[in-house]
This record gives C-alpha cells, structure tokens and sequence, in this order.
C-alpha cells in the first residue's frame, strides 16, 4: 500500500521507512493511517506521509526528523482509532492549524479533528525523556533515567507549549520500559512518568500544576502503541500563588 500510494504521488521513499516496510514494524501501521486519511480527504495527511517518508540515513541529523515526523502520525493514529476522532486537518507550512483559543496567533497547532460533535484542536509530544539521558558504554548505548524533578518539568514545560498554541488536548507518546520479573499492569507503567499524581481510575490520572489552566484544556494522553492513560490538569488549590506556564 505505502509503496504504491508514494509511486502515484511522486514521493521518494528514505531509509528509515524502507527499514520499517520491509521488516515491518508500527511507523507502517501509522503511515497506512495517513493514507486512510488522504482518501478521506484530510488536508495534509499527504504532505506528512511525504514528511515521514523523506529522511535518509545518509544525512546525519534525518533520523530525529523521522522520528519527529512519525511523532505527529502518531497522534493522528491515536485520535482516529482510539479516540474515534474525525481528524479535520493535519498542520503543514502552507496551511497552519490555528486554534482560537491560542495565545500567540503565529502558533499553529498539529492537528485539529471532531470529537464528540465538537472541533478540538491536539498538540503532540514525544516523552523520550522518561528514557533520560543516553551515554556510550562498552560500545552499547546505555541510559540514565530521568528524576522525578525532570519528569515533572518536562510535562509542565510541554503543557505550556499546549497551552500557547491553544490546543484543547496533548498527546505525549511515551516509551516505558517494564521491570524485569515484574508483572505490572499497563496503565501503571504510563502513570509512573507522571510521579506525583492521583489514580482517579485506572485508566485516567489527575495531577495538579501552580499555574492557571483554562477551562478549554480538556487534559493529556500519555500513550504507548498498546495502551493509554487519560491525565486531567488540575490548578493547584486558589490560595496558592498562581504562576504563568511555562513557555
């Protein structure tokens, strides 16, 4: 299908996804999303596929641009099949996703899709930071994991971003790793990212921030390819000293 659909629409296949058709792995599930969409006449699935498709190994810094591209697939896989969200267009240059709740108006969203009858509009992030910092040892790529202080930062950092773009949603794909020897149900190890939060259930967690949330941020996803955790956003108690989010 990818192979076909790129021939039709003159867009040349990089390394990085040829890897992934010929042993297939999820970046194939997502760009065949993409493609779904594109017939469905999503503006700027095309231009994504094409975003994703680019990248070669040849090119030292091609890798984290596939993977930031294949990060906005993501949340657009997501949103359609775990949500059922009908997905309204997809940001590219040419044809930004302006919400109208966004603080600074130059700032375009990722995407925006329906969503219970309502337009909503959806900010994705890659929370590789969980995987902390990466050094070289013995000729393995080893990692320090990241404190709870840096988790922490990282979310309310991104929420931010979020919040100045005016996006009624966040999407944070994360890559956790289970313990080993450790039978941990799935929504527990999402929600060890967060550190300091409440169980609401077991699918849905709520922390609370020491800045101002506006009602039409409806929440955080934090997901992985086999699950998900829904995260309200809760303003920390009115006697508190607010402060602003971070940018």
């Amino acid at each position: 299908m990818i192979y076909v659909f790129c021939q039709n629409h003159g867009i040349a296949i990089g390394s990085y996804l040829r890897s992934s058709i010929q042993a297939p792995d999820f970046a194939v599930e997502i760009v065949e999303i993409l493609i779904g969409q594109h017939n469905a006449g999503v503006a700027g699935a095309k231009n994504l596929i094409a975003s994703i498709a680019a990248p070669d190994s040849k090119n030292a810094n091609d890798e984290r641009i596939f993977y930031n591209h294949l990060t906005e697939g993501f949340g657009v896989w997501f949103a359609h099949k775990n949500l059922g969200a009908s997905i309204r267009v997809i940001e590219e240059a040419s044809n930004p996703v302006r919400s109208p709740h966004a603080r600074n108006p130059s700032k375009s969203c990722d995407f925006s899709a329906t969503l219970s009858g309502a337009l909503h509009f959806f900010e994705v992030k890659d929370f590789s930071i969980d995987q902390g910092r990466a050094y070289a040892s013995t000729g393995m790529v080893m990692f320090t994991p990241a404190t709870n202080q840096e988790k922490r930062k990282w979310i309310e950092k991104k929420i931010g971003e979020a919040l100045n773009k005016g996006a009624n949603y966040m999407i944070a794909r994360v890559s956790t790793w289970t313990p080993r020897g450790r039978a941990v149900a799935e929504d527990k190890i999402i929600k060890e990212v967060l550190f300091d939060y409440h169980d609401v259930s077991q699918n849905e967690a709520e922390i609370v921030v020491r800045f101002a949330v506006p009602d039409w941020f409806k929440g955080l996803y934090l997901v992985k390819r086999q699950g998900h955790v829904f995260v309200r956003i809760k303003e920390a108690a009115k006697h508190l000293p607010h402060t602003t989010a971070p940018l």
